[in-house]
């Protein structure tokens, strides 16, 4: 069995685009009926790979540890209140952290039962989403600790 040349490749491009709808990935321009490997928008070289079906879940997962990190602490403040009472919060400084600490439970039940709508999400809005949440855990933590 010989190894496919750079024509079979190309040709298989060719055949592949001729009668599907597929954007560059650069410029967007679709390339349906394309004749050569380059798109005529922008001039790339194109080349026909296999890719995975499931997207990139580094963001996903950053997201669901620092939000499941988060509801493990509020199941602390939950238990602490079952045994307690409103007695657990002396100021408005562990109040609101201990809600939203509280409120990250139901998040992350949240975020992991809608996984598959998340992971469609462009890659920048996840990481934005994970990058919100860690610094509201961080100012969480801030004002549950800092004390006068």
């Amino acid at each position: 069995m010989s190894a496919p040349t750079d024509t079979d490749d190309h040709a298989m491009l060719v055949q592949f685009l001729h009668d599907r709808d597929v954007e560059c990935p650069v410029c967007k321009y679709n390339l349906r009926m394309l004749t050569s490997p380059r798109c005529p928008e922008c001039g790339r070289e194109l080349r026909l790979t296999v890719g995975t079906l499931e997207p990139f879940m580094r963001a996903w997962i950053a997201l669901c540890i620092v939000t499941w990190a988060s509801a493990g602490i509020g199941v602390l403040f939950g238990c602490a209140i079952a045994r307690d009472g409103g007695n657990v919060f002396y100021s408005w400084t562990d109040f609101v952290p201990g809600l939203y600490f509280l409120s990250c439970i139901p998040l992350g039940i949240a975020i992991t039962a809608l996984r598959r709508r998340l992971l469609k999400l462009a890659r920048p809005i996840q990481w934005t989403l994970a990058g919100v949440l860690a610094a509201l855990d961080i100012a969480a933590m801030y004002v549950l600790t800092a004390r006068p």
